[in-house]
């Protein structure tokens, strides 16, 4: 993949929603972490439409259309998380995401979130680092064509103002999104999967992905961007440093390849959430993040469910899964 397929895939037309198909598992969502060194303050947020889902708790008859929320902020104080669905016929604005009380648009060119609940209210404005660029690597079916056929990313600044509980935060730290929109098979397309995407400073961010499907192959890829040049990577390899709880972890390290150069990013815990969404659990674990001397955030998300139930696993990177003797 060449740089200029990275960064010429999508236009201004593409930060608004996409006409959905009949498929009912069509969805399109905004990811969206932040963080504020200066204030200590940061989160990550989601915001999916579902148009062929029927809201929760509303029954059959219930007009199909369901918005799926994850949110979560903290401060040096306070913790707050709400994962919750409501009707997509509380909508705002059919071209933007969400409703009253988690809203994302983009008008004039600039990406504005805002949250209005009792316990949290946000309001930040981005302005992206960089063209908006997809790095996934293709192929995988079950990452291309059953969770994320249309998808790019953008790191950015972020300014405005975030209250938690009773203290409000002027914000002006940096943030990283992304936007995906086609068919998301959340029932069966996802095993295991490690998303670590953040910025160092103005001229420095990078994302990667590495990817494992009930029936694999293990997908890794990723990309660095300098002074708004990118770079994408020929590979990805992330080592998590999980927890007791087999669930949650205390962050881990990112390392890039380029060649015969390695680029490495070493990621320890601030905070997280641990989501849900259908029959899928992820966990969102924003870290400080160091890099070649330089410090940053990043957001380092993962899920593990590599037998998918009770299926076989396919993959073992590190430990030997047959019987037998094996040259090395």
């Amino acid at each position: 993949m060449t740089t200029a397929d990275v960064l010429h895939q999508f236009t201004a037309a593409d930060e608004a929603r996409h006409p959905a198909n009949a498929d009912p598992w069509w969805q399109e969502s905004i990811a969206f972490h932040w963080f504020d060194d200066a204030s200590g303050i940061g989160g990550m947020h989601r915001i999916g439409h579902e148009p062929g889902q029927r809201p929760v708790g509303l029954g059959d008859k219930a007009q199909p259309g369901e918005i799926a929320h994850h949110h979560g902020v903290f401060d040096g104080s306070h913790r707050w998380r709400n994962n919750v669905r409501s009707p997509m016929a509380g909508q705002l604005d059919e071209a933007w995401f969400g409703d009253a009380a988690a809203n994302w648009s983009c008008e004039s060119g600039r990406p504005r979130f805002r949250i209005a609940t009792e316990d949290c209210e946000v309001d930040l404005v981005v302005d992206g680092l960089y063209d908006l660029a997809d790095f996934f690597p293709r192929g995988n079916a079950s990452l291309s064509d059953e969770f994320a056929a249309h998808h790019y990313e953008c790191s950015g600044r972020v300014t405005g103002t975030a209250r938690l509980g009773s203290t409000t935060h002027t914000v002006d730290g940096f943030s990283h999104r992304d936007h995906s929109w086609g068919v998301r098979k959340w029932n069966g397309a996802l095993a295991v999967h490690r998303w670590v995407s953040g910025v160092i400073g103005p001229d420095l961010a990078f994302g990667s992905i590495t990817w494992l499907g009930p029936d694999g192959p293990l997908s890794r890829g990723g990309y660095v961007v300098r002074d708004g040049n990118v770079r994408v990577a020929d590979s990805a390899d992330v080592v998590t440093w999980l927890e007791a709880d087999g669930v949650t972890h205390r962050g881990g390290e990112l390392t890039l390849v380029f060649g015969d150069e390695e680029l490495r990013f070493v990621c320890r815990r601030r905070d997280g959430w641990l989501n849900s969404h259908h029959d899928v659990e992820w966990v969102d674990i924003l870290c400080d993040v160091e890099h070649d001397g330089r410090t940053g955030y990043c957001d380092f998300e993962i899920s593990n469910n590599a037998r998918m139930g009770d299926a076989p696993i396919r993959v073992s990177l590190n430990a030997l899964d047959a019987n037998g003797l094996f040259a090395r």
